[in-house]
């Protein structure tokens, strides 16, 4: 397509579409070009927004960021809130998006795209997708978001460093140092306590209400999976009850924006009737409040906990002690997995569409058994639910099973696409050689005679 940049006095700059090529030729193109310039040296758009300009940046970045923030979570929505405000509405919100170019971008990235990198691509991604936006609108004609302007910035990945973690063996030590801990901290510490022994984010915890927590009493296997669960009781689980809590979580207080149930073990019930009593000091929704305003907690007070205790690892690093144990103990993988809300392949999801509940409140039990103390050395995964185990395993198998006809599949689509080029440089070789028998056969050919020598086929 022909394009045209100009710049209208006293104005923006536009670009301008001349027609495709080769519908336009370079005669025509340059006509229309003419025609423009002189348009612009009077101060008139020739595409007529003079008197409607193109949005500012910021108008588009904070329709996309609202359109967003319908399907996000609230912590998703937090980061991408702030790295706005702090990395690209200073230096782009105030202008037209249409006078915003590849250099403006790059000016922008700069700065960030090798100190904060994974923020950095944040950020660049998201740029990218507010220009979308714009040209979907017709303000500008292209994304200057493009491949020169990556292969520019190169590459900014850095070798990933995980989260420390305490060894398994020694989180009954690190929970015997949380518990030590003052009481004016209680929610914090409750919090951590309550991190370790379900396994779950911190972030999950922090934002867990009462309202999450549900329970019934389970006489069969089919009672894990009805859906009818009641608001926990907490004056009649103080007195001991048979009932099991299990903690549903929201789609929107998850990493993978799926609900998920987490079953809380006989210990963790303790660390909420717990914090069920100290609800009077603050009074509040959430089951681990910030003790000073009531709201949600803040991430770096529990990893500042834990570098305050020094335990030797991060709140996160707790899902890897976890993880570690269940592997040594011989815990099946899909439910090491499904334990840590880990996404399973799309195979296995085809498949293996249950939450194993059941079998998960037993193993979340020998956990916290383990760190107590309570578990005999040695001890290796032995589900009491055999039906279960023999669920996995037919999975398993069934798995097996179909890896391998994919591998046949392939091979034979493999075999089937040999053939086509096979046959395919066939009918290229037997047209060459037609093509060279009707030039030998016009070279025998008798001019004054043309008829007298015909090809038969």
């Amino acid at each position: 397509m022909w394009r045209q940049r100009v710049k209208i006095k006293g104005g923006p700059y536009r670009t301008l579409g001349l027609g495709l090529y080769p519908d336009v030729s370079l005669a025509n193109a340059k006509e229309e070009a003419r025609k423009n310039y002189l348009l612009a040296r009077k101060g008139i758009d020739p595409k007529g927004w003079v008197d409607q300009p193109p949005p500012l940046f910021s108008k588009v970045a904070d329709d996309v960021y609202r359109f967003d923030c319908i399907d996000w979570g609230e912590s998703q929505a937090a980061v991408v809130g702030s790295l706005l405000k702090k990395h690209i509405l200073p230096e782009l919100g105030d202008k037209h998006v249409d006078d915003i170019t590849t250099r403006d971008i790059q000016n922008v990235m700069a700065r960030i795209w090798k100190v904060i990198p994974t923020s950095a691509r944040i950020v660049l991604r998201y740029i990218e997708k507010i220009f979308d936006q714009a040209v979907m609108d017709n303000h500008i004609d292209e994304n200057p978001v493009n491949s020169s302007l990556r292969r520019v910035l190169g590459n900014n990945r850095r070798e990933v460093q995980h989260y420390p973690s305490v060894p398994y063996h020694l989180v009954g030590q690190a929970m015997s140092k949380i518990r030590e801990r003052p009481l004016p901290f209680y929610s914090t510490k409750l919090c951590m306590l309550f991190v370790i022994l379900t396994a779950c984010r911190h972030g999950e915890a922090r934002r867990m209400r009462w309202s999450e927590l549900k329970w019934r009493e389970i006489e069969s296997s089919t009672d894990w999976n009805d859906g009818n669960w009641d608001e926990v009781d907490w004056e009649e689980l103080k007195g001991g009850s048979t009932k099991k809590v299990v903690w549903m979580v929201p789609s929107d207080n998850i990493k993978t924006t799926v609900s998920h149930r987490i079953p809380v073990s006989t210990e963790a019930v303790k660390i909420l009737i717990e914090a069920y009593e100290m609800r009077h000091l603050r009074d509040s929704e959430l089951v681990f409040p910030a003790m000073k305003s009531g709201e949600v907690m803040e991430a770096q007070s529990l990893s500042e906990f834990c570098r305050r205790l020094n335990l030797g690892g991060t709140p996160h690093g707790f899902r890897s002690s976890f993880r570690s144990w269940c592997a040594d103990a011989e815990v099946p993988f899909d439910v090491a997995e499904i334990a840590l809300t880990h996404k399973l392949s799309a195979v296995v999801r085809a498949y293996l569409r249950s939450d194993l509940l059941e079998i998960r409140v037993e193993l979340m039990e020998r956990w916290s058994e383990y760190v107590h103390g309570k578990l005999p050395d040695g001890w290796k995964w032995s589900p009491g639910n055999e039906e279960f185990v023999k669920q996995i395993e037919v999975l398993t198998n069934l798995l097996g099973d179909l890896r391998g006809d994919m591998r046949k599949l392939t091979a034979m689509l493999e075999a089937a696409e040999a053939r086509a080029m096979a046959a395919e440089k066939r009918a290229e070789v037997a047209e060459a050689r037609g093509a060279q028998m009707e030039v030998e056969l016009r070279e025998l050919r008798d001019s004054r005679d043309p008829g007298q020598l015909t090809l038969a086929l």
